[in-house]
């Protein structure tokens, strides 16, 4: 069942609605996880594969690439569409109630009594177990810690989540899968849900629709030019195939991933993990217990006894598996834990800022931020010097110097070398993304305007 954490990086959607021109929602920042998790406030912060958008009518699923398929669910027609960014085109799906044959059989066991804060939220404990086809593998317990307090998440493979009364912001197995670093609640408008109007509608023929409803199955999931997916029965075997139908590989996969520079992530019957070549040949030896892609990089981080490394895409060890975590690249560097510390290597596994540190929570060109008893402090990254403590909340900006902190329940905007550039004053803030940036000033946060690096409110076309 590794292969649905991986899987989940394929899925993003995406419709069109007649809702107001602004909606309210929650937002949720996703990461992977392959070991033990450090504590929520420790995880806070940390770069994000995949952003979800949900209320009681829409979800939409957003992925870190455009390498990766984007959805859209209408909650309330149980219908959505499936982008593909690439290619511009989309398709369009059923979901939710109109799918509910597919996953029945599944029944969740909703553990009493078991809690657990994630994200600032108090979560429930609910567990499936997936017996396996494979001899001699034993079955999967999944574990999906969710909170009634946020919206129903469901798309695709993930169709069974809708079983669920509520979000799910934890779901592992064996110590692998994905949780919710953070959730916020913000204002989208209402072309952030419409499929582009550049974007043409795949036609499907009524088998390829069908394969496409059945939730998310990869079975006829086109993942390179000229090679699809195909099937067992059950769904639970994958190949590759051409155009014509004729299978370039037997049914050797329990997981196919799209391809990444001619090579793709695969896992076999005993959920081990690696790269295979377009023809279905391993160009990395399907033995670890996770493969992930690290798209700001050549990398990919992968799993061996419970430690994590990097390795390119021949299977060259860049960085031993010895760590606990390994966070998303910026700029050829990453944070990565050993032995409860934090410090920040390169892409060759070189060490730039030492293990001394309670938890790095994100870095930038210029900077790092790092986590110590509930309060942030930013710091240097070239001189791995204090440069400013004391705040609640620090975000880092990829493409500006300007940097969002929190202090009290108040917002505002620092410079790297910790000198306040922009009042905190705001009730709320976003990080500057191509030199602006989401505020509001009113008690709830609720009327957020957009401003520039100079702190000057921008219209909005």
């Amino acid at each position: 069942m590794k292969s649905l954490f991986l899987s989940l990086s394929l899925s993003v959607f995406s419709l069109g609605s007649t809702y107001a021109q602004m909606q309210k929602f929650f937002k949720l920042d996703y990461r992977f996880v392959a070991s033990e998790m450090p504590s929520d406030a420790e995880m806070a912060e940390i770069e994000a594969f995949q952003t979800v958008y949900v209320n009681d009518k829409l979800i939409k699923v957003s992925p870190s690439t455009l390498e990766s398929p984007i959805y859209l669910i209408n909650k309330e027609s149980n219908k959505g569409s499936i982008l593909f960014p690439e290619e511009k085109q989309f398709v369009e799906v059923s979901t939710g109630g109109t799918t509910m044959d597919a996953v029945e059989g599944m029944s969740f066991d909703f553990v009493e009594g078991k809690t657990k804060k994630i994200a600032g939220y108090d979560c429930k404990l609910a567990q499936l177990r997936i017996e396996s086809f494979a001899e001699g593998v034993e079955a999967s317990i999944i574990d999906f810690w969710y909170t009634e307090a946020i919206p129903s998440i469901y798309w695709g493979e993930f169709e069974m989540l809708s079983l669920i009364p509520g979000a799910v912001l934890e779901f592992t197995s064996a110590g692998n899968g994905f949780v919710v670093t953070k959730v916020s609640k913000v204002d989208v408008k209402q072309s952030e849900f419409e499929v582009p109007k550049d974007y043409t509608l795949l036609e499907l023929d009524e088998e390829e629709a069908n394969e496409v409803d059945s939730i998310g199955s990869l079975t006829g999931m086109q993942v390179a030019d000229n090679r699809f997916i195909y099937s067992n029965d059950e769904g639970t075997l994958y190949g590759l195939a051409d155009h014509d139908d004729q299978h370039i590989t037997g049914l050797e996969f329990t997981f196919i991933d799209y391809y990444r520079d001619d090579v793709a992530i695969a896992s076999d019957p005993d959920n081990k993990f690696g790269l295979i070549d377009i023809n279905g040949k391993p160009v990395v030896p399907l033995k670890y217990e996770y493969v992930a892609v690290d798209y700001n990089s050549e990398a990919y981080l992968f799993s061996e006894d419970g430690k994590v490394g990097l390795l390119n895409k021949e299977g060259k060890i860049l960085v031993k598996p010895e760590y606990d975590q390994i966070a998303t690249m910026i700029d050829g560097k990453a944070a990565v834990s050993k032995d409860d510390l934090w410090g920040i290597i390169d892409v060759n596994g070189k060490i730039v800022i030492p293990f001394e540190y309670e938890m790095i929570t994100e870095l930038n060109k210029t900077n790092f931020v790092v986590y110590h008893e509930g309060i942030m402090a930013l710091y240097n990254l070239k001189t791995n010097k204090l440069v400013k403590e004391g705040y609640d909340y620090i975000s880092l900006s990829q493409d500006s110097p300007l940097i969002t902190v929190q202090q009290g329940a108040k917002f505002g905007f620092i410079n790297p070398l910790g000198e306040v550039v922009i009042p905190i004053k705001y009730t709320a803030a976003g990080t500057f993304a191509s030199g602006e940036a989401i505020v509001a000033e009113d008690p709830d946060g609720e009327d957020q305007y957009i401003i520039n690096m100079r702190g000057e409110r921008v219209e909005e076309n």
